[in-house]
């Protein structure tokens, strides 16, 4: 009776040593993060631009109230079930709390596979192909890798005359500039 019994009062102690089990994954620590999202714009036409007007369009500006989304891992893929909501605020910062590891942040319009069906050549614009629209889907648009060291870090979108990066990805504008 006493074998059984002394090896059970150090039991407790031989598993308060144990921090984990073979096969369960480890458990990361929560790290702050902060993210600023700025806009940025080309000049899109009309009387040549003055050197403070083009200045203006090429000095980032905050990308206020927008929703983002993030997703454990490299690339997009529907086999990630986890996805964080996270928005930007007036100085379009995102402030979240993050596990360590690797995120692709997505536009609102990358969460699901986009509709293939409504990307269309036209007169003013040329479809690249649904190609260009998988790999645009399953880049995201940033990998941000969480950690110790990278608790602010700092993005720019940039816009294109008559394009839209966001909702009509892999549509190249064809049509008439302005006078």
């Amino acid at each position: 009776m006493k074998r059984i019994i002394i090896p059970l009062l150090f039991l407790p102690f031989i598993l308060a040593f144990v921090k984990q089990k073979p096969g369960q994954p480890a458990k990361s620590k929560a790290y702050q993060v902060k993210i600023r999202i700025t806009q940025t714009s080309n000049y899109c036409g009309g009387p040549p631009p003055s050197h403070e007007m083009i200045q203006e369009l090429n000095t980032p500006k905050a990308y206020a109230n927008q929703t983002f989304y993030l997703r454990p891992g490299n690339k997009n893929s529907l086999n990630y079930k986890e996805l964080i909501k996270v928005k930007t605020d007036s100085t379009g910062t995102i402030r979240t709390k993050l596990k360590s590891g690797n995120y692709v942040l997505l536009f609102a319009s990358q969460v699901n596979k986009p509709d293939t069906s409504i990307f269309k050549s036209n007169n003013n614009y040329e479809f690249s192909g649904i190609e260009c629209l998988n790999t645009w889907w399953s880049k995201g648009w940033q990998v941000i890798t969480v950690g110790a060291k990278n608790a602010n870090l700092s993005f720019n979108l940039h816009f294109p005359c008559f394009t839209d990066p966001i909702n009509g990805p892999c549509m190249e504008y064809r049509g008439p500039y302005p006078p």
